[in-house]
């Protein structure tokens, strides 16, 4: 009969596979591997957005302002160069020998958050993370397209809306011009 005290020396070693991971874990490693090919860029998750405000705050207009302030834990990234703000949605994703034919899932409400960005004037990304073999990976940024997805059925949590406002799903649709200000 083993004692408690031979079960606190039992040491046990077990590889783990990034690629097999699930849930949110390998996507925020995703977002911090990304984070390490850029310089510029603040994960949302990690910086508080007074931090960021202090960096784009002279260069955006009112409404871009309030855009970020209301939605900036909605983004994954920013990345500030030069005066121009890009958001990003990050996806992490397994590189096979046979390409993916399957497209990565986001929520309606994420892609009408993206639609308002680009209409507000802001530069919108989507980084790929491909995970290779041996510890590589590779990033793939393309602009920001709701036809690279799969858009995801509304949730029962999912009660996000403009302003406070529930929205229904296809319900949503987005000004011609952006407001002044």
């Amino acid at each position: 009969m083993k004692t408690f005290d031979s079960l606190l020396n039992f040491q046990q070693h077990i590889m783990y596979n990034l690629k097999n991971l699930g849930g949110t874990f390998k996507g925020t490693i995703g977002e911090c591997m990304f984070k390490l090919t850029r310089r510029n860029l603040f994960l949302t998750r990690f910086h508080p957005k007074n931090y960021v405000m202090l960096y784009t705050g002279n260069f955006l207009n009112n409404v871009q302002i309030s855009f970020l302030k209301e939605n900036y834990y909605s983004v994954d990234a920013i990345e500030v160069i030069n005066r121009n703000v890009v958001l990003f949605e990050i996806k992490t994703r397994n590189r096979y020998s046979s390409p993916v034919k399957y497209a990565p899932k986001i929520t309606r409400a994420t892609v009408d958050l993206y639609k308002k960005a680009i209409l507000f004037g802001f530069n919108v990304k989507t980084a790929y993370i491909w995970l290779e073999n041996d510890w590589e990976y590779s990033v793939e940024i393309k602009d920001f397209d709701e036809l690279d997805f799969y858009v995801d059925r509304k949730k029962r949590y999912d009660h996000r809306g403009v302003k406070g406002e529930n929205i229904a799903p296809g319900r949503f649709e987005l000004p011609s011009q952006p407001p002044k200000g």
